[in-house]
């Protein structure tokens, strides 16, 4: 019996974000990375500030939490970074850049949030959301 998408998606959700966070990690630096401004204090210990497109499927969500694109118009986040499934355009997205003030950021609005059936917390599984 064929699988449906959400299945489909249920399963390689988890595989493409640990893919991603972990390649995010291992990823050695194409250039050196800037210096933050002065007066800035990294939340990072020991961490390095990423150079232009070193990540390039990294997406940071309105209401601050990190996503991945999963494909060209959906992003793979937390569940609990967002409300009920259902009709929303309340969550800009910004990718494309390191400075997310730069004039060359793409910032894109929901249309739809798809919040993992069956979560109830951050720490009770199912912790996935498609935006």
């Amino acid at each position: 019996m064929p699988m449906s998408w959400i299945g489909l998606i249920r399963r390689a959700g988890g595989v493409v974000l640990g893919a991603a966070l972990v390649a995010a990690a291992l990823a050695a630096p194409a250039a050196k990375a800037a210096q933050p401004p002065d007066g800035i204090q990294p939340d990072v210990v020991g961490g390095t500030l990423a150079v232009q497109g070193e990540f390039p499927w990294m997406v940071r969500l309105s209401m601050g939490c990190g996503a991945a694109l999963f494909r060209p118009n959906i992003v793979f986040t937390a569940a609990h970074c967002v409300g009920a499934t259902g009709p929303n355009s309340s969550i800009t997205a910004t990718l494309g850049v390191v400075d997310l003030q730069s004039p060359s950021r793409i910032t894109v609005q929901s249309n739809y949030v798809y919040r993992a059936p069956g979560f109830t917390s951050a720490t009770s599984g199912k912790d996935w959301a498609l935006i």
